[in-house]
């Protein structure tokens, strides 16, 4: 195969794509649907019970909606082991590079996972009530079912990219099966590990290069006009210099405001970059401060403590941190708005000003052009210049403020488009940073109040876990009674074995004695018949030496039976008590005690 640098997540993908992409990017995929049409044996299911995860089916005039992730190059071979180890584990799915269409406008080949429709996990075309079932009670070795479906749907609405079809069977699924919903499928994170989109806190934020660069190209395009038509904007300008002058200074001012916002935006880009850095590495080095910039101020208060490195944020504190950093961008906007209707305003009322002198000038000019006595015709024809000098004069300021108002206005509003799209980029990763910390609780959509059916289900299913958990203990209760009653009858045995054993050493250190004895009497009446004429010392030394090695046999016998009453003991104490006796005890003497 080819070297491919794309991916095309379409399921799972979005939200765990299992490494680091260089690019995340929207993306549509031309001639498939992405629909529930794989029977699940292992992720999301068993043999037994199977479960249903997305795939890409082939049909005419279909089109899926995912994301686009580049591989990083020095990852390119690692990314591609583990995606086939992680699709390719029933060759239910094969591999196609296919077209995709990224939303930035390129046209990318993208490796992408594809439905095997002649594969005996194809189960295209079911219902969608079958579907629903299936997915409620199917759960498999990364999880239920259910919480495959959640995520899925939860990030697509995440990314601005909601599927009808999923929210749909999510709710039928709620409804179908409440109880058998874990925690986990209740508050669903938006991004579960670090394996998740861009490791769960490593943001991917751009600076506003762009839009900086198209301000400073349409700024100098400006001066640049203004410097070669100098010396005609010059005699605009001294029209009428003070109205004039408080035109140019609105519009120096709102220039200087949208480079003011763009600085913003710069600004918070690094901070969020510094703020994420900082919470991987705080158990390394420790924390830092950081004074936030007044755009992320309500960020930086609730995730001073938590943030992405620590832990989730709920749903609602997430939209409240959203519609205030919303709120600060509209503000700043205002100001240029504002200015920019600024200049609009100054040059109507330039243009009503000039208009309101040139009037009276008319109709005093009309009145000049009556002779009076005495008048010759060069006093009327001056009196008609000074007229009119005075009525192109209102023109002029007129003509002058409306254009330099206008204009103003124009340049000012580009500007300031190009700092909306930069502000509307910033808001739009933002809001995907903040998804991979924000868990989606039981609360309701208006964050007032409790979703009654999610909050029964969970009940439903705690209720259920104490009576399991109950259960266990009793029969573990049961269990740890007949273990005990059978150490106890293991240790009767045992007390029995030891009184027979004590008993056999009894007779065995009695035997000898009544031996040596009975020797004795033997020998005594022996020298009682006989003279008094035989040696008999070498008989005495036997019997001497026969006696020393009886005693010696009794002391053994009596130690060995003292090390095994002793090993008996600690299997007694073993059995019954769960405490071994110490092996460096066998070798003392029992009737010395411990010391």
């Amino acid at each position: 195969m080819e070297r491919i640098d794309w991916v095309f997540g379409y399921g799972s993908l979005i939200w765990n794509p299992g490494f680091d992409p260089a690019e995340t990017v929207h993306a549509r995929l031309a001639g498939y649907a992405r629909s529930f049409c794989l029977r699940s044996i292992q992720h999301r299911g068993t043999e037994a019970v199977p479960g249903l995860v997305l795939g890409l089916d082939p049909q005419d005039g279909a089109m899926c909606q995912g994301v686009a992730l580049r591989i990083r190059p020095r990852d390119h071979d690692r990314v591609l082991a583990d995606l086939r180890a992680r699709e390719l584990v029933t060759d239910a799915y094969r591999e196609a590079i296919l077209p995709v269409d990224l939303q930035d406008g390129r046209r990318v080949q993208a490796l992408a996972y594809v439905m095997r429709r002649d594969h005996w996990q194809y189960a295209g075309g079911l219902p969608a009530d079958e579907q629903a079932r299936i997915i409620a009670q199917a759960h498999g070795g990364r999880g239920p079912n259910a919480e495959y479906l959640f995520n899925t749907a939860a990030h697509l609405a995440q990314i601005g990219m909601p599927d009808d079809h999923l929210d749909a069977l999510s709710d039928a699924v709620r409804a179908l099966a409440p109880s058998r919903l874990t925690l986990t499928n209740r508050r669903i994170s938006a991004t579960r590990d670090k394996a998740l989109i861009g490791a769960a806190g490593a943001p991917r934020f751009s600076q506003p290069v762009r839009q900086i660069l198209m301000m400073l190209i349409v700024l100098g395009l400006v001066l640049a006009g203004g410097w070669f038509a100098y010396g005609r904007i010059l005699s605009i300008f001294d029209a009428n210099r003070w109205l004039n002058g408080l035109i140019l200074t609105v519009f120096a001012l709102g220039v200087l405001a949208c480079f003011w916002q763009v600085g913003q935006l710069t600004r918070s880009v690094s901070w969020i970059e510094r703020f994420a850095a900082r919470r991987r590495d705080t158990d390394r080095n420790g924390t830092t401060h950081d004074e936030a910039p007044r755009l992320l101020a309500p960020l930086a208060a609730l995730l001073g403590s938590r943030g992405p490195g620590g832990e989730a944020i709920s749903a609602s504190a997430a939209s409240s941190i959203l519609d205030s950093v919303a709120t600060r961008i509209d503000e700043a906007r205002d100001i240029t708005r504002y200015l920019a209707n600024l200049l609009i305003f100054l040059g109507l009322l330039g243009t009503f000003y000039g208009l309101a002198t040139t009037i009276p000038a008319v109709v005093a000019t009309i009145r000049a052009l009556s002779p009076e006595n005495g008048q010759s015709g060069l006093d009327l024809f001056q009196n008609l210049m000074t007229g009119l000098e005075s009525q192109l004069g209102g023109m002029a300021t007129a003509f002058s403020s409306s254009l330099l108002g206008l204009a103003g206005s124009l340049v000012v509003g580009l500007l300031e488009l190009f700092v909306t799209h930069g502000q509307n980029r910033f808001y739009r990763e933002l809001e995907e940073w903040m998804s991979g910390f924000t868990r989606i609780s039981i609360a309701s959509g208006d964050g007032d109040g409790v979703d009654q059916a999610a909050l029964a289900g969970f009940l439903d299913q705690m209720a259920g876990q104490m009576d399991r958990l109950q259960a266990y203990h009793a029969e573990r209760d049961a269990m740890r009674d007949e273990a005990a009653l059978m150490a106890d009858e293991r240790v009767v045995v045992m007390a029995q074995a030891i009184d027979a054993l004590v008993q056999q050493a009894q007779a065995d250190r009695d035997a000898p004695d009544g031996q040596s004895e009975r020797l004795t009497q033997a020998l005594t009446r022996l020298a009682d018949h006989q003279p008094p004429a035989p040696d008999l010392t070498r008989l005495e030394a036997a019997l001497d030496r026969l006696t020393t090695e009886l005693t010696n046999g009794r002391n053994e016998a009596v130690a060995d039976l003292r090390a095994d009453i002793l090993v008996l003991t600690r299997a007694v104490r073993a059995a019954r008590f769960g405490d071994p006796f110490r092996d460096d005890l066998l070798g003392r003497d029992p009737a010395r005690g411990e010391g």
